[in-house]
């Protein structure tokens, strides 16, 4: 099981857990590292997977959006009247 667990935000669906890792790994390492904690910092991002490293995942649910009708129904058809409108 990780010992940090990584949540995104919205509007990820395109990417993959893999991608926001590799993205905010290095990000995560330098503001602990910034914080004085080289050595947690090495272990988070430099050692990752040897023995000692803190396993860190990303919670990944963007793909959940891609399914059809998941974001909501298909807009209604634009009419002469809305168009007056807009």
């Amino acid at each position: 099981m990780a010992e940090i667990v990584l949540v995104h935000g919205i509007d990820q669906q395109q990417k993959s857990a893999d991608k926001l890792e590799s993205t905010w790994l290095p990000a995560l390492a330098g503001g602990v590292r910034s914080a004085g904690f080289e050595e947690v910092a090495d272990r988070i991002w430099r050692n990752a997977g040897k023995p000692g490293s803190i396993e860190t995942r990303m919670a990944f649910y963007g793909s959940l959006f891609r399914a059809p009708g998941q974001q909501g129904d298909e807009p209604p058809e634009f009419n002469s009247a809305d168009a007056q409108f807009a």
